[in-house]
Order: structure tokens, then sequence, then C-alpha cells
């Protein structure tokens, strides 16, 4: 991954209130990005610029984490409308 979507979110702490959803935004960005979900656990991570396990305390395997995008998307994988 050598596109935008590697670098850290912010460079500032995420608030612990804001990680899981931090996760799960990223974690949409991602998947629109590779178109599909070719990226794994440790990359979301450090695209959220938390450490390596982090996403683990939030959501204990990367379908969970998929389900709640799920919405966000169309049957073609495209961002849905807001």
């Amino acid at each position: 991954m050598n596109d935008q979507s590697s670098q850290p979110a912010t460079g500032a702490r995420v608030a612990k209130s804001n990680k899981s959803e931090v996760i799960l935004k990223t974690a949409a960005r991602l998947t629109k990005a590779q178109n599909g979900t070719g990226w794994t656990m440790a990359d979301l991570a450090r695209t959220c610029g938390l450490g390596k396990g982090t996403p683990y305390l939030y959501f204990s395997t990367k379908a969970l984490v998929l389900i709640p995008t799920a919405p966000r998307f169309d049957s073609r994988g495209f961002p849905r409308a807001a």
C-alpha cells in the first residue's frame, strides 16, 4: 500500500471514545480504495494511527469490522449517497 490510504488518519492520538468509529470509517475508506477487502487488521491499525492490536480490542475479527461498514456501500461496492 503506497497510496494515501496507508498514511495515518491523523497525527494526533485518537480519543478512546472515538476509536471504534475511526476504525469503522477507516475500514470503509480502505475497502473503497482497494476495491474490496485486500487490507489486513494491521493495515487498518497503521492507517488509523493505532497500535497493531488495538482494533482487536473493539472488533475481534475483520468480519466484525466489515459488517457495520456494509450499509455504507451499495451492492456493487460503491459508497451510498449521503
